[in-house]
């Protein structure tokens, strides 16, 4: 696998806790061991990235019919190969999963039911993926964090679909997919590129014209967008990291409604954010996101800016560092990853969507992402 040798995209969100950690840690940990591997058809995978530059991302799967947790799930189906160094994203398309490895410069292709490597996805030398938008059954668009760009990928032929990458704004995260536009979160890589032109902005793209459109202001280090276009409504969440050098214009974050036909701002929620993620209910009537608190949410399906309430408080204290957030499309389960100290096994808590706890699982270091499969029988 080849090494990035840029400045990690997290280090503006993690690097004094993760500093403290190293300094006065535990050693570093993995989950227990696995039980034999017994295949069913539906279940979830959980992405691990591990700890930058030590080439330790693992995949963890989670199969509905035994409840049986499978962690080290790639190397385990696949003896001899390594997902890679730092994890970061994962589609499911057809009967693939694609596990973007930002470190590695490399999107791992296997089969979703057996968990068998199927192929490659190489990136240029020095260009760092970041994350991924499916924009139909063959081809999906992934941000190159540190060329500030857009490149396609081609996900039968896993190839690059097109050499050209479409500029956007500094540092693009995550991207949203609706018609035949993308929506970006151009971040600015929080303080340290926030005085470039672009930073803390969303940008759209129109994929047919292969070019940005239309960038607005969203707050600053806009790390996360979704669109709703059934309601004309895109919502964009920014996470504020304080700095000596940061511009101090916005002390907490927040979650920032657009109209998106014209893209001029609706609403606007201040929000103590400290994660990437914020994720749409089952019923599709509030947000959910990450606090140091827990869970909270927010309702969108009033025309008042209501404040947040908690959902699922994070009694943990400070060694439990609640990382990402997913919703089971099925029964709207609330899926969090639990990173803890960034430096041990991780956790996977789950939650119904009233708040109740119903099962936490171990998994590897650092949990970032999660995919849901149901596969024939």
């Amino acid at each position: 696998m080849r090494r990035m040798k840029m400045l990690d995209f997290r280090w503006p969100l993690i690097a004094v806790i993760v500093l403290a950690a190293l300094s006065c840690s535990d050693d570093i940990s993995s989950p227990g061991e696995d039980p034999p591997i017994v295949l069913g058809n539906s279940g979830a995978y959980v992405v691990c990235e591990g700890i930058r530059g030590q080439d330790n991302a693992t995949l963890s799967r989670l199969d509905d019919s035994s409840n049986a947790l499978y962690n080290n799930f790639y190397r385990r189906v696949n003896p001899g190969l390594r997902l890679g160094d730092t994890a970061n994203d994962i589609l499911l398309r057809g009967d693939t999963a694609y596990v973007l490895v930002s470190s590695s410069e490399t999107i791992e292709c296997i089969n979703t039911s057996t968990g068998r490597w199927i192929g490659r996805i190489h990136f240029p030398e020095g260009f760092t993926p970041r994350f991924m938008a499916a924009t139909s059954p063959r081809h999906a668009y992934v941000s190159i964090l540190n060329k500030d760009c857009l490149l396609a990928v081609d996900l039968l032929d896993l190839t690059l679909a097109d050499e050209v990458c479409i500029p956007v704004g500094p540092a693009p995260e995550k991207l949203y997919h609706w018609d035949r536009f993308l929506a970006v979160a151009n971040s600015g890589l929080g303080s340290l590129r926030s005085d470039e032109a672009k930073a803390g902005t969303v940008s759209i793209v129109d994929i047919e014209q292969r070019r940005e459109i239309a960038n607005f202001t969203a707050g600053v280090n806009t790390v996360a967008v979704m669109a709703l276009p059934e309601s004309n409504r895109l919502y964009a969440h920014y996470i504020h990291i304080p700095s000596s050098t940061w511009p101090q214009n916005d002390s907490l974050g927040g979650i920032i409604e657009f109209d998106i036909t014209n893209y001029r701002e609706l609403r606007h929620w201040r929000t103590p954010s400290i994660s990437y993620d914020f994720v749409l209910s089952h019923d599709r009537s509030s947000l959910y996101f990450i606090t140091l608190r827990g869970i909270e949410s927010i309702d969108i399906s009033e025309t008042a800016v209501d404040k947040a309430r908690l959902l699922i408080a994070n009694d943990g204290g400070d060694r439990n560092m609640w990382y990402s957030l997913a919703v089971h499309p099925l029964d709207g389960q609330l899926w969090i990853a639990n990173a803890r100290r960034f430096t041990s096994a991780g956790q996977v808590i789950l939650a119904d969507p009233e708040g109740q706890i119903l099962a936490r699982h171990s998994v590897g270091i650092n949990p970032t992402a999660f995919a849901f499969f149901k596969t024939p029988l």
